[in-house]
């Protein structure tokens, strides 16, 4: 599980839903953006959705808040059978994934043309 890691002192990360962007600025960010993203050597695929639906080349998964008051530049990312900690940067532009299972680390990035 992901407790212990990060700053998460829990496994259970709650589903996004219908309503819960009003207090979560960097989801209400994400879904207003509707961009793409590459993540760890994909090309690109990679979409936060609505209701905390989440697609990608993998398949399809979920993500949410990270239940953390130390987490507010987070998301989780529950796909293929793994929960996985997104940390974003401040420009929000790029993150760091920690998958919680076994602390592997990947990276991922906003995948426009004028992002540095």
């Amino acid at each position: 599980g992901c407790s212990g890691k990060v700053g998460v002192n829990t496994d259970r990360m709650p589903p996004l839903g219908d309503k819960g962007y009003k207090d979560f600025k960097l989801g209400d960010s994400l879904l207003a953006a509707n961009e793409e993203w590459s993540w760890s050597g994909e090309g690109g695929g990679v979409h936060f959705r609505a209701g905390g639906a989440l697609s990608s080349p993998w398949g399809e998964g979920t993500w949410g808040p990270v239940p953390s008051p130390w987490r507010k530049d987070s998301v989780y990312v529950a796909l293929g059978g793994q929960t996985y900690l997104l940390m974003f940067l401040s420009e929000k532009w790029a993150f760091t994934a920690v998958r919680c299972s076994d602390e592997e680390v990947s990276f991922g990035q906003l995948k426009r043309r004028d992002t540095p």
